[in-house]
């Protein structure tokens, strides 16, 4: 809002209808605007219902403020609508994008009314339409159901950033994972002078239901593993099963030769 006071004249509503019309943004107003509108109007109409009493100057001043209270509606009804097209265009943003991040600073508490229950509104109709038909579902149109919509629409939504977030936190982990599970396979089965248990190792299988996601990784010959998800089951060389259980990513289900 503006910091200054200002006060209402004929000059200063055409000056706030020139920068409400050559600017895209809503531009501030004092909180009070509407208020000193009012009490303005109430002025000049009380100078309107004063008698002349025959007084030339006096109603000469009768005639200026009626055509300028003529001409101070005109702006204000034009001022009105410039902003409320630009509540209609900025509500049908933020439904449209979800965004917070639309200014709404200069939104008066007599129009914030307006902008949230277009936002409302457009929501409703966009979930009740738009959204149901997207998901191979028959348009509604009463208010409740669009609600609900609109509440499953951000749980999924909200769902999914998080699932987003902990595949980002785990990533970090699991990359550290596979690289200790590779450098513990190649030191287990590659030590020098072992090279016929190493073979010998790798011919034994077992089999292996994992309990935690394990990323892809690379065994000794750079065969590729993986990925796997908690419950999957695996036929794995025994020495990577044995890793995989004693770090207690996978449970031995069997082994054979």
């Amino acid at each position: 809002m503006a910091d200054k006071e200002i006060n209402i004249t004929y000059d200063t509503l055409f000056e706030l209808l020139r920068r409400e019309k050559n600017r895209e943004e809503l531009q501030p107003l004092q909180e009070t605007f509407y208020q000193d509108i009012v009490n303005y109007l109430r002025e000049k109409e009380a100078i309107m219902k004063k008698p002349d009493d025959g007084n030339v100057f006096f109603s000469d001043e009768k005639d200026k403020t009626k055509s300028q209270l003529e001409n101070v509606r005109k702006i204000i009804k034009e001022l009105y609508e410039r902003r409320e097209r630009k509540l209609v265009e900025m509500s049908m943003f933020k439904s449209r994008t979800g965004s917070s991040l639309i200014n709404t600073a200069n939104v008066l508490k007599e129009e914030r009314l307006l902008f949230d229950s277009l936002v409302g509104e457009f929501n409703m109709f966009r979930n009740g339409v738009l959204n149901n038909v997207l998901s191979l579902s028959y348009p509604v149109m009463t208010r409740a159901a669009a609600v609900e919509k609109q509440s499953e629409s951000r749980a999924a939504s909200k769902g999914g950033q998080e699932m987003a977030s902990e595949r980002k936190e785990a990533m970090p982990k699991a990359e550290a994972n596979e690289t200790a599970i590779k450098a513990t396979h190649v030191v287990e089965i590659s030590k020098p002078g072992q090279a016929n248990d190493a073979m010998l190792i790798e011919s034994i299988k077992a089999t292996i239901r994992f309990t935690s996601h394990v990323p892809k990784f690379v065994g000794k010959e750079l065969e590729v593993y993986g990925p796997f998800e908690p419950e999957d089951i695996a036929h794995l060389p025994k020495a990577i099963a044995d890793i995989l259980v004693r770090k207690g990513r996978a449970e031995n289900i069997e082994s054979n030769s």
